[in-house]
């Protein structure tokens, strides 16, 4: 399993007849999505999975206090790259 990438994540819109929406982390292209269907949702989609490290930050905020237990550690592990 390759490592976590660090946010921030932004959406970038390919503005061509068939393009996509990218995101991007660190300074590459993470994930590619044509535009197919409804631009609209895909542009939603797109942001939703931008969020995702600052979502992260939030969840494990909240699980702060559960951390003891070896499940949550476990899964906490697996997304940060450690197991």
């Amino acid at each position: 399993m390759s490592k976590f990438t660090e946010g921030p994540w932004e959406v970038m819109v390919d503005e061509k007849p068939l393009g996509a929406v990218s995101v991007h982390g660190d300074g590459k292209a993470l994930l590619e999505v044509w535009l197919r269907g409804k631009r609209e949702t895909e542009m939603a989609n797109a942001r939703l999975i931008a969020q995702s490290p600052d979502m992260y930050a939030e969840l494990k905020k909240v699980l702060t206090g559960l951390i003891d237990y070896p499940a949550i550690q476990k899964i906490v592990d697996k997304v940060e790259g450690e197991v």
